[in-house]
């Protein structure tokens, strides 16, 4: 008899301990799948940083790039003369002597 109880308390031990290691092993499984799986996100997280920061680049460079109507304001017969480098009136001292819109990119103007 006292054979018996040995057996079923080695067996009982056994399975004791192959539970204590099945645990053991599964929650490890699982941390590391918990672990790859905050990893990817914060790869993730970051990529979709960079690629917003990127895109927000990307779209102001179009928008500097972009041409816009500007108006110059008209100046005197004189101010023309000297800005263009002329002592006759042409065409251009002119055009210069009226308000008129002029395409530009929206880099090139001056905000003011």
């Amino acid at each position: 008899m006292q054979k018996y109880l040995i057996n079923i308390a080695f067996f009982a031990l056994v399975a004791v301990a192959i539970y204590a290691i099945r645990i053991n092993l599964v929650q490890d499984f699982a941390d590391k799948q918990i672990h790859r799986a905050e990893q990817r996100q914060q790869e993730f997280k970051e990529l979709s940083k960079q690629r917003l920061e990127q895109d927000r680049a990307t779209a102001e460079q179009k928008r500097l790039d972009e041409p816009v109507k500007v108006l110059v304001r008209a100046k005197d017969v004189r101010a023309c003369m000297s800005d263009l480098g002329t002592d006759t009136l042409n065409n251009e001292v002119i055009e210069c002597t009226k308000d008129h819109y002029i395409t530009a990119k929206r880099r090139d103007v001056v905000q003011e």
